[in-house]
């Protein structure tokens, strides 16, 4: 009788190893096919955007201190890669912010002209499509590479006074890019990776460059979840000699993420 305690507490340790074990049993896979996540990126927009009408340049408007948008946005985004070695990945990030602010100073956007102390309704959406392929040799202990790919970019911005109307401008471009990719677990279940890459080209009446940047700290879990927090720094600087527009952009702030990989 007196060995039942014993082997009460072999089966309790045997029981909470199991727990361990399946909790951290991650070790990421080196021939994981397909990963899906999903990601929010809690930044605040930094630079200005002017456009244009009919070929006379529009003011340069600063987002901050012109349009009142200096608070902490939310960035709601998703990626799916496929693949091990060779993979193919696309990244769709977007959002969308409005502040109401009185000018300080005369500003022309668009076709309209909104004088000082004016009570001007703006508006900036923003659309980040990443599509990319990424070559990642190695193990899961150390695996990095090469990537290269397109970023398409979508900006549109509007602003709006009772006494003068609304106006509307955006700018669109493609922007390829090169880049290079870092990971690491040196933990069954713990990991990091690093991603950075960039460009800047011209193209007809369009001109841009890009640098995107961003390193994470993950941890995976059974059945091939993960989950991590990293920081991102999204930079553009797009102009269209057409209207002509304008958009120098910076994008930066922590992130999480969580998702799947089989």
């Amino acid at each position: 009788m007196g060995s039942v305690p014993h082997v009460q507490q072999s089966v309790r340790w045997t029981g909470w190893t199991l727990l361990v074990w399946l909790v951290f049993s991650g070790a990421r896979s080196a021939v994981a096919t397909l990963q899906v996540e999903g990601s929010l990126f809690w930044m605040t927009p930094h630079g200005d955007v002017a456009v244009g009408h009919h070929g006379v340049s529009g003011t340069r408007v600063d987002l901050a201190d012109d349009l009142g948008c200096d608070s902490a946005v939310t960035v709601a985004g998703g990626q799916i890669v496929v693949g091990d070695v060779h993979q193919l990945g696309l990244e769709v990030n977007r959002f969308s912010v409005s502040e109401e602010t009185r000018l300080g100073r005369t500003i022309r956007f668009y076709d309209k002209t909104y004088p000082v102390s004016s009570l001007v309704e703006s508006s900036l959406d923003m659309t980040l499509v990443k599509a990319f392929y990424r070559f990642t040799p190695g193990t899961s202990l150390a695996r990095g590479g090469y990537m290269v790919g397109v970023q398409y970019v979508s900006a549109e911005v509007e602003a709006a006074a009772s006494s003068v109307g609304s106006a509307r401008g955006d700018v669109k471009s493609p922007m390829p890019f090169i880049g290079v990719y870092f990971a690491s677990y040196p933990l069954p279940f713990l990991g990091f990776q690093a991603t950075a890459c960039g460009s800047r080209w011209d193209l007809g009446e369009v001109s841009a460059s890009y640098v995107d940047i961003e390193v994470r700290l993950e941890m995976e879990f059974v059945l091939g979840s993960f989950m991590g927090i990293g920081y991102r720094y999204v930079g553009l600087d797009v102009e269209d000699d057409d209207l002509p527009a304008e958009a120098d952009v910076v994008l930066s702030g922590p992130v999480i993420y969580a998702g799947w990989e089989w």
